[in-house]
């Protein structure tokens, strides 16, 4: 299969790390001088989801900001997928974006492995003062499919999406010591948006012109055991912070997801995320994640077909930890015995 012409720049070459085709796609990927003679290295990379701690993909968000169910804006389909040799038949929209968001994976898993890319959670941060290899590495990888961008531009934001993630790792660590010191009974968790997500965002939400427009390169998320525990929780949050907004998406659901969010203003001027929910709807997120939105590729064929049974399947589990969550008598729904032999079911 043919690159995309002028696709990588001519001469470049990232830390070690040619340009070269890529074994498994066709296309123009990463692949380390020592791994010439072995392709199988790459083509074994690991298909996991190196993403952050917790996937945004689970509530998506249109031009404004808002959550649109799966399948709205935020779910774009590619106009310029580049499609495998060996598959004979033409893929149908939903194949090419799975194909896509594989092949994504496998791209972002590979980076890491070379450490190209930073690790998940708070941490120490290097900064640079201007560009360096693993940001032409993760701008080039974003590149690859939206190559429409400009890969100069990419390439700064790669180095200002650093700089964020130094200034919000400041920020954010006071803040989530601030909430675990004010909530020890609570599950407290956090985290800073990485590079290549950062950059992937800017591909795929054109209404974003930069890094540091993006609300939620850092979060945190509070976890209580039930409604009640959510409301003090609220309060306490509108107490001891500068609110920008809220979303409620506890008493509004959208697709069966709960959750209430808080976007705050820190101390510099920018804006982080903070999530609160149960334990029960953080259950239910966490399995809605796994099994329909990014499943095991050996599940995607029969997650595909049965989409919208898990769905309904969600949906009433969605309402019974709600109810179950106000301290009421709910009956729990029956599973469908397809998914409790396939992906299992909540209990």
């Amino acid at each position: 299969m043919a690159p995309k012409k002028d696709w990588p720049p001519h001469g470049i070459t990232v830390g070690g790390v040619d340009p070269l085709p890529d074994p498994i796609y066709g296309n123009f990927g990463f692949v380390p001088n020592s791994m010439r003679d072995t392709p199988e290295l790459y083509m074994a990379t690991p298909n996991i989801l190196t993403e952050t701690e917790w996937d945004e993909s689970e509530h998506p968000r249109d031009d404004k900001g808002k959550f649109v169910e799966k399948g709205g804006q935020d779910q774009e389909r590619p106009d310029h997928l580049e499609i495998p040799q060996q598959i004979e038949q033409p893929l149908s929209v939903r194949d090419a974006e799975q194909f896509k968001q594989r092949r994504i994976r496998d791209r972002l898993s590979l980076l890491r492995d070379l450490g190209y890319l930073e690790k998940e959670g708070f941490e120490q941060i290097e900064v640079v003062g201007a560009p360096s290899p693993r940001h032409m590495a993760t701008a080039y990888a974003v590149l690859q499919d939206y190559p429409d961008m400009d890969e100069t531009f990419m390439v700064q934001q790669a180095h200002k999406a650093d700089q964020l993630r130094q200034q919000h790792d400041q920020i954010m660590r006071p803040t989530l010591k601030f909430i675990e010191n004010a909530f020890p009974q609570y599950q407290v968790s956090g985290r800073v948006k990485g590079r290549f997500q950062m950059l992937e965002k800017l591909g795929r939400k054109r209404f974003y012109k930069d890094v540091s427009q993006l609300k939620d390169v850092s979060g945190i998320r509070i976890v209580g055991k039930n409604i009640e525990d959510v409301e003090g929780i609220k309060e306490w949050v509108r107490h001891n912070f500068d609110l920008v907004e809220e979303e409620d998406w506890i008493s509004q659901p959208i697709d069966g997801y709960r959750g209430f969010h808080f976007s705050i203003k820190n101390m510099d001027g920018s804006v982080s995320e903070i999530q609160v929910k149960t334990k029960n709807m953080q259950r239910w997120s966490d399995y809605m994640h796994d099994t329909l939105y990014k499943p095991a590729r050996e599940l995607e064929n029969f997650v595909r077909e049965n989409e919208l049974l898990i769905k309904l399947y969600g949906a009433d589990v969605s309402e019974y930890y709600y109810h179950k969550d106000l301290g009421e008598d709910w009956p729990l729904p029956n599973c469908p015995p397809k998914l409790q032999y396939r992906v299992g079911c909540l209990t």
